[in-house]
């Protein structure tokens, strides 16, 4: 990676952290005002330019503060803007994101305000060639919020923005809903500018980043969350789907408010309410290079949902559900892990856990990690599931035994 912008992330990070942003800075009508939900960056015809295009929400006229008349908005860029009732898309090919800004400001009847914008993304093809320069951009605008999620989209972004979604009208909004409400689960499905940031400048880590896919017919359009794209430097060279992202979340730990499915065959299921999910992380290194990491987990569940299971007692049913979701979090981990190795990404931050544990010895590991030693990683998953009550669902059934 460029090591000025390392260090240009390096310096920005610490001056925003001394810093607050965010909050409307301006006392502007709401007429005068695009106010901007959504950014999308594609690449465009032009391999030298980028497609810029801006989601804003459709300010009805006399919305604004004191009653004035809202006025229409037009594209920008020699491209006319194509509106909505809920949204108006503003458009423009450019040299860079912040060209294509100023060309969409100067050919519009309002100012653009970034200050509301919820969700940050990226078509996959531009995610492929690199986006460095387009997020040193946002760096350096002190207008630029850095708590805002990013996230690549598989295919165009601009069809993101442009969707006619059931979930909302603005699709937008519901983005940063969405990523609202999977941050309740784990912080690690919502990636922000400063996280993606902080994974750029770690050394030998692999940034990542959520996914997400438009579905359905033209007037009928959903969106979902379909894994993680990994990336090697700012370039993105993969991706992992939904089941081996919670292999990533459940290594990470500090998991809750959320489900695990157990199954035993196809008869039998089981779904567990986990109410903590705690990881304990433990570094051996060995003379030659090779690293070994015991991963301890504690998790606290409840029985939400069960199925099946015929053949057990009710007094051998818990211990062997525990057991079972015991092994699915041992497997599923080891399973994400070796996509990783495939990879050769380390976004698991094993090599982060070294030079913070082992800082003098990773100085001399580190030049091989990638390459060479994280593939010889040996991880070993030790998971203890405890599952706090049986609930009304066992309860009816040993009632149900009993008969």
């Amino acid at each position: 990676m460029n090591k000025i912008f390392k260090r240009i992330l390096t310096v920005f990070m610490v001056i925003i952290s001394l810093t607050m942003l965010g909050g409307c800075w301006d006392s502007k009508e709401f007429n005068e005002l695009f106010v901007i939900t959504a950014t999308a960056l594609d690449v465009a015809e032009d391999p030298k330019k980028i497609t810029v295009t801006l989601q804003t929400a459709n300010i009805p006229q006399g919305a604004g503060p004191s009653g004035g008349n809202s006025s229409g908005g037009s594209g920008s860029g020699g491209k006319s803007g194509s509106s909505s009732k809920a949204v108006i898309i503003l458009k423009a090919e450019s040299q860079s994101l912040l060209d294509g800004i100023m060309h969409i400001s100067r050919d519009s009847n309002r100012e653009v305000l970034f200050q509301h914008n919820q969700i940050r993304i990226i078509g996959k093809e531009l995610a492929q060639k690199g986006i460095i320069k387009h997020l040193d951009m946002l760096m350096r605008d002190t207008h630029s919020r850095l708590e805002v999620p990013l996230a690549v989209v598989d295919g165009r972004a601009e069809e993101v923005v442009k969707a006619k979604l059931s979930q909302d009208p603005n699709s937008g909004i519901f983005l940063g809903e969405m990523f609202r409400d999977l941050s309740r689960v784990s912080n690690e499905y919502q990636v922000r500018l400063i996280d993606f940031a902080q994974m750029l400048i770690g050394e030998s880590v692999a940034p990542i980043m959520p996914m997400i896919k438009l579905s359905g017919s033209d007037d009928k359009q959903e969106i979902h969350f379909v894994g993680m794209a990994v990336f090697k430097d700012d370039k993105m060279i993969g991706s992992i789907d939904t089941e081996e992202t919670l292999g990533l979340i459940w290594a990470f730990g500090n998991v809750k408010n959320t489900n695990m499915d157990v199954k035993e065959e196809e008869q039998n299921h089981a779904v567990l309410r986990i109410k903590s999910f705690k990881t304990k992380p433990e570094v051996s290194l060995e003379k030659n290079g090779k690293v070994k990491i015991n991963l301890d987990i504690d998790v606290l569940t409840g029985l939400g949902e069960l199925k099946g299971f015929k053949e057990y007692k009710m007094e051998q049913l818990i211990e062997h559900v525990k057991k079972l979701a015991e092994e699915r979090i041992k497997d599923r981990i080891n399973d994400t892990l070796l996509v990783a190795k495939q990879m050769k990404s380390d976004f698991f931050r094993f090599g982060t856990l070294i030079s913070q544990k082992h800082p003098k010895e990773w100085k001399r590991l580190k030049k091989r990690w990638e390459n060479e030693l994280f593939m010889q990683v040996e991880l070993n998953v030790n998971a203890k599931v405890k599952i706090a009550g049986s609930g009304e669902i066992v309860q009816s059934l040993e009632k149900e035994e009993k008969k």
